[in-house]
């Protein structure tokens, strides 16, 4: 008993100063609130993300970034991009279609609603990162910031090599 009872305190110790953990729950938290303050433009912090991506890349043409270009730009596999893609699609944010100089690609682009509701969410998402400035205190968030580029911009598949 006492044995089980030393080994669950060591996990509980590992678990609760492992970066992987914190990190992950941490991520969850933050995730949770600005998907709270995206709700009034009717999309998940995640949607408004994509959407937002694929005004980015819009081309000269008018045709829309090709689908490659956004699950790259925001580090999916094109598959998982294109089931995110369906609800924004079925609400009539976000239209898919084939290339016109090549069927075989397909392109994305903002609808009328989808460019209304990325309006929105801009200013939602400034009014958001307000209130994280204010609970963390700007110079911290601003830390955290630097910290998360730190880490996005490091090559860990190699760190075990």
């Amino acid at each position: 008993m006492t044995d089980d009872h030393t080994q669950s305190s060591s996990e509980a110790a590992l678990h609760s100063g492992c970066l992987n953990t914190m990190l992950r729950t941490a991520a969850r938290r933050v995730t949770l609130f600005y998907d709270a303050e995206m709700l009034p433009a009717g999309l998940s912090s995640a949607q408004a993300r994509l959407v937002a991506v694929v005004a980015e890349l819009d081309d000269a043409q008018g045709q829309g970034p090709l689908l490659q270009a956004v699950a790259a730009k925001l580090g999916l596999e094109v598959s998982a991009l294109t089931h995110a893609l369906r609800p924004l699609i079925r609400d009539g944010v976000l239209t898919v279609t084939q290339g016109q100089k090549d069927g075989r690609t397909r392109h994305a682009r903002l609808t009328a609603d989808g460019a209304a509701r990325l309006d929105k969410v801009f200013a939602l998402y400034a009014e958001a990162n307000r209130q994280i400035d204010a609970v963390l205190g700007a110079d911290q968030a601003a830390e955290l910031r630097r910290l998360a580029g730190l880490v996005l911009a490091a090559d860990l598949g190699s760190a075990g090599a």
